[in-house]
């Protein structure tokens, strides 16, 4: 019998160019009782959008310091 597979939180997003619409949807999401955490984030975008979303969220560090303020866990 195989074993059960744990069950994960995959979010996927439709973004354009607007990343905080990411960013906002996983703070709403963490800040519920009980809090959602995402195992797996996805986005389905255009390349200005899919450059946008690496700067701002990436680069510019945004989702490392969303998760750091609020105590959301990253996986590695």
């Amino acid at each position: 019998m195989p074993s059960a597979q744990p069950f994960r939180e995959i979010l996927i997003f439709v973004a354009g160019a607007t990343p905080q619409i990411i960013t906002e949807t996983i703070y709403a999401l963490a800040m519920q009782d009980p809090p959602v955490y995402a195992d797996e984030l996805h986005v389905i975008t255009h390349s200005r959008g899919k450059s946008l979303i690496k700067q701002k969220l990436v680069s510019d560090g945004v989702l490392a310091q969303l998760c750091r303020e609020y105590g959301i866990r990253r996986s590695p």
